[in-house]
């Protein structure tokens, strides 16, 4: 089966916000889903904080 491309997945999303989303919420969506993705590139690229490291900077704030 084919993968689903990043447009189909934004289209996806965007068809099943209600009929009076706003525009707000649709870029909101589509800024959500390409974070997604940049979450994951990352994470494939291994560019990751392992657990230990974000609770030692959440302790600097």
């Amino acid at each position: 089966m084919a993968e689903t491309t990043l447009k189909q997945k934004v289209l996806d999303s965007i068809e099943k916000l209600p009929q009076d989303a706003s525009l707000d919420d649709i870029i909101e969506r589509i800024y959500f889903i390409h974070k997604i993705e940049v979450g994951l590139k990352q994470s494939l690229q291994n560019d990751v904080v392992d657990h230990e490291e974000v609770l030692k900077r959440i302790e600097k704030w």
